[in-house]
């Protein structure tokens, strides 16, 4: 629980001052969404009232259906990779959806809207939290994803990664994990998230969501050499074909009102 709500405070201080990372123009831009738990509206109560990690499953399927209804082209995360790397062309509406964290309100509520519009999307995990076993869904905890959901659910959902045990605030220093870990810290890190994804995770499209959107350049460089493709930001803003592939932005959404600003 203290995770998702420590969420709020970091997006927030790190969303602004970012927006200058990577170039950015009017030719083909693509729109990233993000988003993290996915309640219906008579569960969002207690400690889910005014938390911006959760969105209501009412207004994801209103933005799901718009989507579809004005035509927007949905990537696929190799779609994106190869728009990136390859200069392929795609429509001027494309949109990449994703989720970070791992939640079991993504499997339980989004994979069948999504499913519904023959949508895909893609979901950065936290690979220490992946359940080994199932548990039925309980709208009053945090619960995560299980091995067999990820499985299931993988005509709709790309994998990407969120560490192992990185997405974590410092009670000391209020920074997350990512900003001031040693090297060998966060290589070590990846490298055990990196064999626990391998099952589940494409070697061509191997991406990264920073805890927190927090990053260093020791980081952007491990990824490089550990040879992943794409890193991805919680700092707002469009992204173009010469976006920096380790520093793409992406828009958290957490109501209506932000999510049709974007169109």
């Amino acid at each position: 629980m203290k995770r998702l709500l420590a969420v709020i405070l970091v997006l927030s201080l790190l969303s602004f001052g970012s927006y200058s990372l990577g170039a950015n123009n009017n030719i083909n831009n693509v729109t990233v969404l993000m988003y993290h738990h996915i309640l219906p509206k008579k569960d969002i109560v207690g400690c889910w009232e005014n938390n911006s990690a959760v969105l209501s499953l009412e207004d994801f399927h209103e933005q799901m259906n718009y989507l579809y209804e004005n035509g927007n082209t949905i990537l696929t995360l190799k779609d994106f990779k190869d728009y990136i790397y390859e200069d392929k062309p795609i429509p001027s509406d494309s949109v990449l959806i994703t989720f970070d964290d791992g939640y079991k309100s993504n499997v339980e509520y989004a994979y069948p809207i999504l499913k519904e519009y023959n949508f895909n999307a893609t979901i950065f995990l936290i690979s220490s939290q992946i359940q080994d076993c199932y548990e039925k869904f309980n709208p009053k905890k945090l619960q995560y994803c299980c091995v067999s959901e990820l499985k299931a659910c993988s005509d709709v959902f790309t994998y990407g990664d969120h560490t192992y045990n990185l997405h974590r605030i410092d009670n000391e220093t209020n920074l997350p994990y990512m900003k001031f870990k040693s090297y060998e810290d966060i290589k070590n890190d990846i490298t055990i998230s990196e064999a626990i994804l391998s099952k589940y995770i494409d070697i061509d499209t191997k991406a990264l969501a920073y805890p927190y959107g927090a990053y260093t350049n020791t980081s952007q460089q491990l990824l490089k050499e550990k040879d992943y493709k794409l890193a991805f930001l919680t700092a707002k803003g469009k992204v173009t074909k010469v976006t920096d592939r380790y520093y793409i932005r992406r828009y958290s959404i957490s109501n209506n009102e932000n999510f049709y600003s974007l169109f």
